[in-house]
């Protein structure tokens, strides 16, 4: 009886990898559109925790042309600290710089800046697996579109779902050999997160260990290296006027 009932699973996911078997881009647009309309539907009242305060106030500044509290008649998060004279956020300006654009259009709008991130994520695991080969390449979308912590991610404007999708974009863009679009894209996951640098940092030891080795031309650790170091410099400038030093992490 057990092994019949295992063997109906079986046949059933089989099923199931067959069905998404096929690589339907129709597919995936309608997907995504459906997603689209449900968030629209249930679009976030305002933000939940802290952190998407801190991270809202935080571009609020940018958006005024500085980076400190004390500059602006704006409440102070809890998230924050003292640095001489200014009061700063303790995040790095990744995030909040992602947010400050959907301020131009209204402070509500800000939640689209997450359904966005959201479907170019979907867009990227579509088009690693596609790269890869994968026979099951909508299924792996559609489970990274719906898992519930990408969901929940989607209608929150904290930095985890920013900081995948940017090591999404640049993993697919390395797997393309479009080596300065992937360093761009690692560059701007490790000013949302500076600890992204250490998926940065294995890659480009990898791409500089195949150009010893003959296997790549040196232009490719070259072009890794440009796409990232801008990114790089931001941070470091970042760390200076906020924090007196450009290592603070």
């Amino acid at each position: 009886m057990f092994g019949r009932f295992i063997k109906i699973i079986k046949s059933s996911i089989n099923y199931l990898f067959k069905v998404l078997h096929y690589r339907s881009f129709r597919a995936i647009i309608a997907v995504a559109l459906v997603f689209i309309i449900i968030f629209i539907i249930f679009y976030p009242p305002m933000y939940s925790s802290m952190d998407e305060n801190e991270y809202l106030s935080t571009a609020l500044l940018i958006k005024s042309g500085t980076i400190y509290y004390d500059a602006l008649d704006i409440s102070q998060p809890p998230l924050t600290i003292k640095v001489d004279d200014h009061i700063v956020s303790i995040h790095p300006p990744g995030n909040a710089l992602l947010i400050t654009p959907f301020l131009y259009l209204s402070n509500e709008a800000v939640y689209l800046r997450s359904l966005f991130l959201h479907l170019i994520g979907f867009l990227f695991i579509y088009l690693i697996f596609t790269h890869l080969g994968s026979n099951h390449v909508v299924f792996f979308s559609l489970l990274y579109l719906f898992f519930p912590a990408f969901v929940i991610q989607s209608r929150m404007l904290m930095s985890d779902l920013p900081s995948a999708v940017f090591v999404l974009g640049g993993l697919y863009f390395y797997l393309s050999s479009r080596r300065a679009i992937s360093g761009l894209f690692w560059g701007v996951a490790f000013i949302i997160r500076y600890t992204n640098i250490l998926i940065f940092f294995p890659f480009l030891v990898a791409t500089v260990w195949r150009c010893i080795n003959k296997q790549l031309y040196w232009k490719e650790a070259i072009y890794l290296i440009l796409g990232f170091v801008p990114f790089g410099l931001i941070g470091c400038i970042y760390n200076s006027l906020a924090y007196g030093h450009w290592a603070h992490l």
